[in-house]
């Protein structure tokens, strides 16, 4: 394999007979929803590499089946998600997944639930984000019309892709204010929550997107958006750079260049990398970040599985070699050849339970070749997994859905103890730049 590739073309394939005519209403008929669920079945059976190595093949397709007798005469697209999405999500695969009807069900004027929420990973509690509508930040929430905030999880979790529990969390921060239309959506909402170790309840109503987006500006704070890598000097000692994905190898190529010319020329010793939050991209910009700070060849991968079937040739617009391939790679990147190109201080990369695919990749490549110290958390994505995706739209509901095509083994990966990157200093993920900065400091 050249390079970790995310592939987001989404193509439409008929793949059998679809003759039922939409109801009136613009929602699904029964055979519609039927077609796209036999459609979905059988994309993933083509392409994913194993899509029973979690779930049995009995227990997925009487799953499958059962789903399929239970529609009603008439669904729609959000309908037909939360009855599938857990049988997509049973595969165990994160980069497999059916995504969520945005466009379908927040229309302009659905009222919103007037709240900002966190998902902690590790202890699996809500907490508020900022102050809205008089409910302070960091509270702690116990239930929302008298549903515990434990049972709204346990909840969501089937709608969660991903390998490790703490990694689906993460999925269902990410996914909660649409999860939590889809099964709790109310005109009011009688809150429970702890402020000050006291408890405290308050009867809210639904607001409209106007409204909430005025309190969100009066009562969170901006946070900046990095959407390309970039660093900042902290002190004389540190820098910090934040890669916020690995998306693009050349825009990556830039600012290392840059950066590492100024901490030479600076004489700056320690180079934090925050991959905190990246939720992946392409490998080869992983390579590309790696080569500046490796002082010895390297390889993020070790073996990969392709499946290739000719409608997975098809969905990739790529030549791959078709059928079920093993590849060894046994030649390793080399770091930049010239040494005043690359760093040669001390690496620290901060990591978290997002930290996913390239992201994961990338922290499993710098500890396993000692090119630096990890710190945070264990890494979201495994040392061995399902990656490369190709995307493909249901007929009907027109939902779209990855699949895996390939499966990979990081480097001195065993395939009897699959995990994360573990960090080296082992801390809470908001924590990890403060633990690093007193490190430097002493």
């Amino acid at each position: 394999m050249k390079r970790f590739f995310l592939i987001l073309t989404f193509v439409q394939t008929f793949i059998c007979t679809m003759n039922a005519g939409s109801t009136d209403n613009g929602k699904l008929s029964r055979q519609q929803a039927i077609d796209d669920l036999d459609s979905l079945v059988y994309m993933l059976c083509e392409v994913h590499p194993n899509v029973f190595s979690v779930c049995t093949p009995t227990a997925f397709l009487s799953q499958a089946n059962a789903i399929k007798q239970a529609f009603p005469d008439s669904l729609t697209s959000l309908d037909f998600y939360r009855n599938v999405a857990p049988l997509v999500a049973a595969v165990g695969d994160g980069h497999t997944a059916l995504y969520f009807p945005y466009k379908d069900a927040f229309k302009k004027d659905m009222p919103r639930f007037p709240l900002m929420v966190s998902v902690d990973a590790n202890d699996s509690t809500i907490t508020t984000r900022g102050t809205l509508f008089g409910v302070p930040e960091g509270a702690k929430i116990v239930s929302i019309n008298g549903v515990s905030s434990k049972e709204m999880i346990e909840k969501m979790l089937p709608y969660a892709s991903g390998e490790r529990t703490f990694f689906r969390l993460t999925n269902v921060n990410n996914g909660f204010l649409a999860w939590f239309y889809m099964l709790y959506n109310a005109a009011e909402y009688d809150i429970q929550y702890i402020e000050n170790g006291k408890i405290v309840n308050r009867k809210m109503h639904s607001v409209s997107i106007e409204e909430k987006q005025k309190e969100m500006k009066r009562g969170m704070k901006e946070v900046p958006q990095n959407d390309f890598a970039s660093y900042r000097i902290i002190n004389k000692k540190a820098v910090l750079m934040t890669v916020p994905h690995f998306m693009n190898a050349q825009e990556l190529a830039d600012v290392c260049r840059k950066m590492v010319a100024d901490l030479n020329t600076r004489h700056i010793e320690n180079l934090i990398i925050d991959i905190r939050d990246n939720g992946g991209g392409t490998s080869m910009a992983g390579d590309t970040l790696l080569s500046y700070i490796a002082k010895t060849p390297f390889t993020q991968y070790e073996k990969v599985w392709t499946k290739v079937t000719p409608i997975t040739q098809k969905m990739t617009r790529r030549h791959y070699k078709q059928g079920v391939n093993f590849y060894i790679i046994d030649k390793k990147k080399q770091p930049q050849a010239n040494a005043a190109q690359r760093f040669n201080g001390k690496v620290w990369v901060l990591v978290n339970h997002h930290s996913f695919s390239a992201a994961a990749s990338f922290a499993w490549t710098v500890k396993a070749f000692k090119i630096g110290t990890l710190v945070g958390e264990e890494a979201g994505g495994m040392n061995v997994s399902y990656g490369d995706v190709v995307g493909y739209v249901l007929p009907h509901s027109k939902l779209q859905l990855s699949i895996s095509f390939k499966r990979f083994w990081l480097f001195g990966a065993d395939e009897n103890n699959i995990h994360g990157a573990l960090p080296d200093i082992e801390v809470e993920s908001n924590k990890a730049l403060e633990v690093v900065l007193d490190r430097i400091s002493h």
